[in-house]
């Protein structure tokens, strides 16, 4: 009788041990849920953000007359033939361009659009920052990606 008790105190130790190691886990899982949870949350104020700058970007380019599909296509004609060391295709193509004409034209598509939209031409250049440290382009009735070459 003393054996039966012992499996069975010993049978319950290990039930015991397996809900204490499971609620363990759970424990684990919610804080990874949550943090999971926080870091989407993070990343829905980004995009969010990223979304209201990029509006605000075109209604500046707009408001100061910067939308010269002129000036736009005299840059894209300059550029499209010898390239632009400063537009890194793979980079752009990968990151905005998932499917469409833009896929295939992905220059095309950032000199008419992109750059309004805040899109990064490259990794080491972002359209908002350059923006912000320097005004003064808003002023120009030139092309992104020249004025970032001239006074680069």
């Amino acid at each position: 009788n003393s054996e039966k008790n012992q499996r069975l105190n010993l049978l319950l130790e290990r039930k015991i041990k397996k809900i204490s190691d499971m609620k363990h886990r759970i424990h684990e899982q919610k804080i990874a849920m949550t943090e999971y949870k926080k870091s989407i949350n993070s990343l829905k104020r980004e995009c969010s953000e990223l979304s209201n700058q990029s509006r605000a970007l075109i209604a500046l380019f707009k408001r100061r007359k910067l939308y010269n599909p002129y000036v736009n296509l005299l840059f894209y004609l300059k550029y499209s033939i010898k390239g632009n060391p400063y537009f890194n295709i793979d980079y752009y193509k990968k990151k905005y361009c998932k499917s469409g004409i833009k896929q295939f034209f992905p220059f095309l598509h950032f000199v008419f659009r992109g750059v309004y939209m805040g899109y990064s031409p490259s990794e080491e250049i972002s359209v908002f920052a350059y923006i912000k440290k320097h005004p003064e382009f808003l002023l120009q009735n030139e092309f992104f990606l020249s004025y970032y070459n001239t006074h680069h």
